[in-house]
C-alpha cells in the first residue's frame, strides 16, 4: 500500500517480467519499479510500455518516435534522453557552440595573460572528452625529439654503416695475420 486509503485489501505488485526488469523490487509500502531490457525503451510516465526504437544520437524517444534534440539540448550517442547544453558561468565564454549531438565548450580566463580552456563534465562514463589545451614541459620536449632525430639519423645511416663494415671485414680477411673471428 503506497498511501494510507480505505481499501480493507493491499493491491498485487506490479511484476517485471517477459520485456521489463526489476528496477526495484516491490517492498510493503512501494510497488515495484520495472526497467526496459536491453535494447527497449521505456515508455509512460511509470514505464508502462518498451519500445523497441533506439534514436540514433541527436535524437530521443517521444512515444513511439525519435525527434531531434530541442535547440539548446543535445544527446552524444544512441542511449538516454537530451540534455542541456552546459552554462559557462564564473567570467567563462562559450569557445565552441554546442549541437543536438555535443555539449557546449567553455574557454575561462585565468588572469589578463593566461586563457585556459575546461570542458563540461561528460554526461556518462561511456562519453571520453578530447583536450583541447596541453601543457608541454620544454625539457621533455627537447628530449623528446632529440630522441626522434638521433633514431631517424641512425635509420638513415644503417645501410651504410653495414656496407662499412662489410669492407671492413674483407679487408682484414685478406689480412693474413689477422685471426678470422668477424
Amino acid at each position: 500500500m503506497e498511501e494510507p486509503n480505505k481499501l480493507s485489501y493491499c493491491p498485487k505488485c506490479r511484476r517485471c517480467e517477459g520485456i521489463f526488469k526489476y528496477h526495484m523490487h516491490c517492498t510493503p509500502t512501494s510497488n515495484a519499479v520495472c526497467d526496459c531490457t536491453k535494447g527497449r525503451r521505456c515508455s509512460g510516465e511509470k514505464c508502462e510500455r518498451c519500445a523497441s526504437h533506439i534514436c540514433p544520437e541527436g535524437q530521443e524517444l517521444n512515444g513511439q518516435k525519435c525527434i531531434d534534440c530541442a535547440h539548446g539540448t543535445f544527446k552524444p550517442g544512441v542511449n538516454g534522453i537530451c540534455k542541456p547544453w552546459t552554462s559557462c558561468s564564473h567570467g567563462a565564454a562559450v569557445m565552441v557552440n554546442g549541437t543536438r549531438v555535443s555539449d557546449v565548450l567553455c574557454r575561462r580566463k585565468i588572469s589578463p595573460t593566461t586563457e585556459s580552456f575546461s570542458e563540461p563534465p561528460p554526461t556518462s562514463p561511456a562519453i571520453q572528452t578530447v583536450r583541447t589545451h596541453v601543457d608541454v614541459n620544454p625539457v621533455y620536449l627537447a628530449i623528446t625529439v632529440s630522441t626522434l632525430f638521433s633514431l631517424g639519423t641512425l635509420i638513415i645511416l644503417l645501410p651504410y654503416f653495414k656496407k662499412w663494415m662489410k669492407k671492413i671485414k674483407t679487408e682484414l680477411q685478406k689480412s693474413k695475420d689477422w685471426p678470422n673471428f668477424l
